[in-house]
């Protein structure tokens, strides 16, 4: 998922690498995909479209026919990061941009014994773990005075799962269930590679220094575990939706190359933190939904199992006994309005908008980051095609990165969203 690699400093007598540290360069909380949820902001209270059984599989039993769903991000991100150390006092800029499948979906509603349920397989992009760092090093020691100390740090990969969820109305219930697999394939990702370069001319102990470094570590990722989900249509007005998303040990195969030589081969493993949340929708009117949520992510559970023995907080590198980590809670408000509803040619128009907190796990206490979403869409009775614009922000974050060098970075991140969903409203079995 995340994983920010060591910087290697050169001090007056030593080389050393700190510990390792696992970082997300995207949201720690991907709680749901689409472009309408995502356009709302908040989606758990709702999850009535083919796109729910990333938000609970309890909405999936919703759907009044076969839905297909694609979804597409384009990601623009830009950090400013900073080194406020005595002996390294230094800032740059870096951005990328990338355009993904975020997920794909079939979902087929059918009826047995009169209960309404849904199957739907499902395929989606949990994390997105590319990012590239380009920098030259100031050291301020006189006694050891790199002229040129040029780093270059770059992280390629995905972590995905495909889902198979189900979900049974009953009465005003819906349940739901989904068994993710989360396995390195051409479908799902489940890999990244990290590459370290550094190329440093200059003095050390007062001596002329040439030195070149290049470390290639990759991990491949393999795991599977479960989501249940609930909702419930409290009356015409009001719906409550609920989602569990277990906690599950994967293995992890550990790649090391340092400057070419013969790889070494760890085989470790990583506990994810379970997850749960709760949202709330009121239709206001059948123009006007409200949607809230609050969802939280216990990242004190998160836990690395290297082959050395030791049990560490992957975002910070503290041993876990010694960690002060603790959950976050993200929360989510946001509307839909119809403001074009046009009964006669079978089409309509919704905008819709929200507001977010989005936490970055930290030691101590959460860093928040702030967001905002926009978008629109445009239905008819076979399709819907929908856009939608996030924006996250935050200053002065990710302080648990890199902390013997008093790191910290401001984010601007900006997402666009498309999605197509197809119906099929002459195929719904019954049995």
């Amino acid at each position: 998922m995340y994983f920010l690699g060591c910087i290697y400093i050169v001090n007056a007598t030593e080389t050393y690498e700190p510990k390792t540290s696992f970082e997300i360069p995207c949201s720690f909380n991907p709680v749901g995909s689409g472009a309408r949820a995502i356009g709302m902001s908040s989606f758990l209270g709702v999850a009535d479209d083919a796109t729910a059984t990333s938000w609970t599989p309890g909405g999936l039993s919703n759907l009044d026919f076969c839905e297909i769903s694609l979804v597409l991000s384009n990601t623009n991100r830009k950090e400013k990061n900073r080194f406020n150390a005595s002996n390294y006092d230094m800032n740059w800029t870096d951005s990328s941009s990338r355009t993904e499948i975020d997920l794909f979906s079939i979902a087929i509603p059918f009826e047995v014994l009169q209960k309404i349920m849904a199957l739907s397989i499902t395929k989606q992009r949990f994390y997105d773990l590319n990012r590239t760092w380009k920098f030259k090093l100031n050291n301020n020691d006189q006694l050891n005075s790199f002229d040129e100390n040029y780093w270059t740090y770059a992280q390629e990969g995905d972590l995905s799962a495909l889902s198979i969820s189900y979900s049974i109305d009953i009465n005003s219930f819906a349940l739901g269930f989904s068994l993710n697999i989360w396995r390195d394939s051409c479908l799902t990702p489940n890999k990244w590679k990290q590459t370290y370069y550094n190329k440093r001319i200059g003095l050390m102990n007062g001596k002329l220094l040439e030195y070149s470094y290049k470390k290639i570590e990759q991990y491949n990722f393999d795991g599977v575990n479960y989501n249940i989900g609930l909702r419930w249509n409290i009356n015409s007005n009001f719906a409550l939706g609920l989602v569990y998303k277990a906690d599950f040990k994967a293995k992890v195969e550990h790649i090391i190359k340092i400057n070419n030589k013969q790889s070494q081969i760890r085989e470790e493993k990583i506990k994810m933190p379970k997850s749960y949340g709760i949202g709330l929708s009121y239709r206001a009117n059948n123009n006007l939904t409200i949607s809230g949520g609050i969802y939280q992510t216990n990242w004190n559970e998160f836990a690395y199992f290297n082959s050395g023995g030791n049990i560490t907080n992957p975002i910070s590198g503290t041993l876990l006994k010694d960690s002060h980590m603790k959950p976050t809670k993200q929360m989510r408000l946001g509307f839909e309005y119809f403001f074009i509803n046009n009964l006669n040619y079978n089409y309509n128009i919704p905008i819709r908008g929200g507001v977010f907190i989005d936490p970055i796990p930290s030691e101590g206490s959460s860093d928040n980051v702030y967001g905002i979403s926009i978008g629109f869409g445009f239905n008819k009775s076979k399709y819907s095609i929908d856009v939608a614009y996030q924006h996250r922000f935050a200053n002065n974050v990710g302080t648990s990165y890199l902390n013997h060098l008093d790191y910290s970075q401001d984010i601007n991140e900006g997402k666009l969203y498309t999605s197509l969903i197809i119906y099929f409203d002459d195929y719904a079995p019954k049995f």
